[in-house]
């Protein structure tokens, strides 16, 4: 198993405050960022598509 990923239980999960240092921090906050964008530019649905 690669070292960025882990089992998160969801009790003990918190961000931390240099979140920008971790590559898993920063591709979860990329890929979020990359929905919003098409999800915002779309006509037909807009941001009503969960």
């Amino acid at each position: 198993m690669p070292n960025n990923i882990r089992s998160v239980t969801g009790k003990t999960a918190k961000w931390c405050i240099e979140w920008y240092f971790h590559p898993e921090a920063v591709s979860r906050v990329a890929a979020m960022w990359r929905s919003w964008e098409h999800l915002r530019l779309d006509a037909a649905t807009g941001m009503s598509v969960s």
